[in-house]
């Protein structure tokens, strides 16, 4: 479906405004299945002012905190990935920055298949895990030496613990402190 670049020539390059959203829509076969489950009062699915939409939610959050992302149509999709993979940043991160505003039916298995065909992400390949510093605690040259402790943090939570901060020594050289030494 996404191997051609001329398909994507000749899509329009402008944006879209909300009627050619709504009658795209409209028109789409694929999304009739929708636009049933929404008149039929499926939670998931609403026709906010004329545009299809559906309540997302993650693994992680509440569905008390979904929000409403907006039903792309068949003809807009190849351009919607366009813009989300322009990074090259893989599956991943271009399936994650789409679904945080827009969503259809087999969005997983297009963005795949988008990314796993890009020119550019083929020819440079996966990038490798970059290569980390080994942790070295400093060393105290003199006894009673300053060192300035503290942690850095808030970071993402730990999947394995609900540790979100690192602790930190860092040894601090200070003239007035040495000065005073016996």
């Amino acid at each position: 479906m996404f191997k051609s670049s001329v398909a994507a020539e000749t899509l329009p390059s402008e944006l879209v405004d909300r009627t050619e959203v709504i009658l795209l829509q409209q028109s789409d076969p694929v999304l009739f299945s929708l636009f049933e489950r929404a008149e039929k009062g499926d939670e998931r699915f609403f026709v906010k002012p004329g545009v299809l939409v559906r309540t997302w939610y993650d693994k992680f959050t509440r569905p008390e905190c979904s929000r409403p992302t907006i039903v792309v149509p068949t003809s807009l999709r190849l351009k919607v990935l366009q813009y989300a993979h322009a990074g090259h940043l893989g599956v991943g991160k271009t399936r994650s920055s789409l679904l945080q505003h827009i969503c259809w039916p087999s969005i997983f298995r297009d963005t795949k298949n988008f990314c796993r065909h890009c020119d550019i992400c083929q020819r440079l390949g996966k990038s490798k895990k970059p290569v980390t510093a080994p942790l070295q605690r400093p060393l105290v040259s003199k006894a009673l030496a300053p060192v300035a402790t503290g942690s850095v943090g808030p970071l993402p939570g730990c999947t394995e613990s609900s540790n979100r901060t690192i602790p930190a020594d860092v040894l601090v050289p200070s003239p007035v402190i040495e000065e005073f030494e016996c």
